[in-house]
């Protein structure tokens, strides 16, 4: 199973009401459409690409450091043993605007760069590079393109990473 990422736009009037109760904004969600076929609503799934994403918004060789990290910044906090408190995160629309155009940046030979230039060796190890930048590849393109929708309407973005 493990911890996974999803993002839902939200309304620029509902960002204060989301910041003080996000558990129970996303419990109540507006703009989520449950009558809608699933890959037509207006949302994002990272998977565990979350982490990797992480990893390649602030590679060393980007200027300047951290673009679009805004979207994959947290991590879960454990409690005792295995439990954890998932983590929660609002962006203001312009928080979305622009992260939209700073991810828009990246390609999936940044993702390649990232593997073969970057600390995670044992992608490099087990000869899987080509998998793994794919597999992120894939999330980053589909990050790209709710951030551009939720930019172009206007949205704000709820994110939890749990």
């Amino acid at each position: 199973m493990g911890i996974r990422y999803y993002a839902y736009p939200i309304l620029a009037s509902d960002i204060d009401l989301a910041r003080r109760d996000p558990v129970g904004y996303l419990n109540s969600h507006p703009l989520v459409d449950d009558d809608k076929p699933y890959d037509e609503q207006l949302r994002l799934y990272l998977d565990k690409s979350w982490r990797d994403l992480q990893e390649l918004f602030t590679v060393p060789h980007c200027s300047p450091a951290e673009w679009g990290m805004d979207l994959v910044r947290g991590n879960v906090h454990y409690d005792s043993g295995f439990a954890y408190q998932p983590h929660y995160a609002v962006l203001t629309p312009e928080q979305v605007a622009t992260v939209a155009t700073q991810i828009a940046r990246f390609d999936k030979v940044d993702v390649l760069a990232m593997y073969v230039d970057g600390g995670r060796s044992h992608v490099r190890e087990t000869g899987r590079i080509r998998d793994y930048t794919s597999y992120v590849g894939h999330f980053l393109a589909e990050a790209q393109k709710f951030t551009a929708a939720c930019a172009e309407a206007g949205y704000g973005v709820i994110y939890t990473i749990g």
